[in-house]
């Protein structure tokens, strides 16, 4: 599946920026600049398709024949650029933000720290006030799983209240 690759490969940037992130303010050393190309090398095997990492400024990006997927390490905000239905998920901080464009549409992926327990059921039952149709549900030991849509747009969030974090990610179809 190609959105699988594209989104395996961001998870894979996403792990490698936390590591490198805090050197990228600075001036590359020889060696943060081998680790980076080794990187993306290993992301280009990965992924299928050619790998840009620009660590100084925070943003990765993969691109392959399916799409292109970027990945924004440095933001920590509400992405500005999804459409005005996404309801805003408020319990926790971001960590980071990456998005996917493939022909099939668009992906904004947030994660987040700091989640509290019943922040599945809150965002749950805003969903459910803005509209949506709550598509599936899942509750375990340590968290779980919504899904819902509206329109053209699906929401899935994840939450593990151990760990304290979760994963809120939107998809919107193109238009055929």
């Amino acid at each position: 599946m190609p959105i699988k690759k594209i989104a395996l490969a961001a998870l894979a940037v996403l792990a490698a920026a936390v590591v490198l992130a805090g050197t990228a303010c600075k001036g590359k050393s020889a060696r943060e600049a081998v680790a980076e190309k080794r990187l993306e090398n290993m992301l280009e095997k990965a992924s299928g398709g050619k790998v840009d990492l620009n660590l100084r400024d925070g943003t990765m990006k993969v691109k392959t024949a399916e799409g292109e997927s970027v990945l924004t390490t440095g933001e920590r905000k509400w992405p500005e650029d999804l459409p005005e239905s996404a309801v805003k998920f408020e319990d926790g901080k971001i960590q980071a933000v990456s998005r996917a464009v493939t022909e099939d549409g668009k992906t904004w992926t947030i994660h987040f720290r700091d989640v509290g327990e019943k922040a599945m059921d809150d965002y749950s039952g805003k969903l459910k006030e803005g509209g949506w149709t709550i598509e599936a549900t899942t509750s375990m030991g340590q968290g779980g799983m919504v899904q819902a849509s509206k329109d053209d747009l699906m929401v899935n969030i994840i939450v593990n209240t151990e760990q304290k974090a979760g994963v809120v990610s939107f998809r919107q179809g193109r238009e055929k």
